[in-house]
C-alpha cells in the first residue's frame, strides 16, 4: 500500500510539475540577487549533503522492514531511484539536463527513463 501511495504521489507530481516550479522559483531569486551563474563550493556541499542524507534514508527504508519480499524491495528500490530523478530535476544541474532532455527517437531521454522505471514497478507489482 505504501508503494502504491508513493507512486500515486509521483504521478500527481508529474502532472503538477512542482519540481520545475521550485527550480524556477529558486532561479528567479538567484537571478534577482545576481548569484545565478556562480556555483560555488557551498552549493556543491549542500547538494552533496542532501544526496548523502537522501541515500541514507533510502537505505534505511529499504532494509528497515525485513519481512518485505523481493518484489516489494524491487518496487521500493525503483521508487527511491525515481525520487532521486525528481531531486536531480529539481536541482537542475546543467550538465545532467543536457543529457536528460536530449531526444531519442522523438522522445526525451528522461521520458524513456520514466517509462523504464514504471515498467519495472509494474513488473515488480505483478510478481507480488
Amino acid at each position: 500500500m505504501a508503494l502504491a501511495l508513493i507512486n500515486c504521489l509521483f504521478l500527481i507530481e508529474i502532472f503538477v510539475g512542482l519540481r520545475h516550479r521550485v527550480h524556477d522559483f529558486a532561479v528567479s531569486i538567484l537571478i534577482a540577487d545576481g548569484e545565478y551563474g556562480h556555483r560555488g563550493p557551498s552549493q556543491e556541499i549542500i547538494i552533496a549533503l542532501f544526496a548523502v542524507v537522501g541515500l541514507s534514508l533510502a537505505v534505511f527504508i529499504l532494509f528497515w522492514n525485513q519481512s518485505a519480499g523481493g518484489a516489494a524491495r524491487i518496487g521500493a528500490s525503483i521508487a527511491v531511484a525515481v525520487l532521486a530523478l525528481f531531486a536531480i530535476e529539481t536541482v537542475s544541474l546543467h550538465a545532467l539536463d543536457a543529457i536528460f532532455y536530449r531526444p531519442i527517437a522523438s522522445v526525451l531521454l528522461i521520458g524513456w527513463i520514466w517509462a523504464l522505471a514504471s515498467s519495472g514497478t509494474v513488473l515488480a507489482a505483478s510478481l507480488r
